[in-house]
């Protein structure tokens, strides 16, 4: 071989480089398929979460108990307005009341009597009504009322008619129709009830 050959071939080995990379390839190929899998991942767990978002989104709600706070003391209930008006003497035989009561939670009971006070051979137990507690959490305001006839009475007028108002359920004791349990308070409304009967509709 000529020198001319030689130097022609050595100035071609100069230029030689090592292969160029195909398209895409990375010379750090384990980390760029890490970072794939890691996207993947990532993808199928967004995918889960918005799956579950419709479902979420269908639970009911449940509705409000308004309840009085722990440690709220219980407050008797109370009498809003009475017609006729409390203690006076009428001929009507129809008896309203709006009861009401501080603790909203409550449920108020009530309780029609004649002749009463004291207990006697002419005391009835009249009519016997519940108020539930508001729905709104707000303060009662409904009004109750009862009309008495002369088939509620045992004795000449006048009579003594009234209706007790507790916040707990009445006890069942003879002597005390308003009687209520040791966590319980009750008020009383007393009108007289002018009423003449004839004696073949007294019971």
């Amino acid at each position: 071989m000529s020198p001319s050959q030689t130097e022609i071939m050595t100035a071609a080995d100069i230029h030689v480089g090592p292969a160029r990379p195909r398209w895409g390839a990375s010379s750090d190929g384990g980390r760029g398929l890490t970072l794939a899998r890691l996207l993947l991942r990532s993808a199928r767990e967004l995918c889960v979460l918005l799956l579950a978002l419709p479902m979420s989104a269908c639970i009911i709600p449940v509705g409000p108990d308004f309840r009085d706070p722990d440690g709220v003391p219980n407050s008797p209930p109370f009498i809003m307005s009475a017609s006729p008006l409390e203690g006076t003497s009428t001929p009507t035989a129809l008896f309203e009341i709006t009861p009401s009561d501080v603790n909203v939670g409550d449920t108020l009971f009530l309780r029609w009597v004649i002749d009463f006070p004291p207990v006697e051979g002419g005391t009835r137990i009249a009519q016997t009504d519940v108020v539930p507690p508001s729905q709104d959490g707000s303060q009662l305001t409904q009004r109750k009322s009862w009309t008495f006839s002369c088939f509620n009475v045992r004795t000449p007028a006048p009579h003594r008619v009234g209706v007790f108002v507790s916040d707990r359920d009445f006890l069942d004791e003879q002597l005390n129709p308003g009687a209520v349990g040791d966590d319980g308070h009750a008020v009383f409304v007393a009108w007289t009830w002018e009423q003449n009967c004839p004696l073949d509709q007294q019971q």
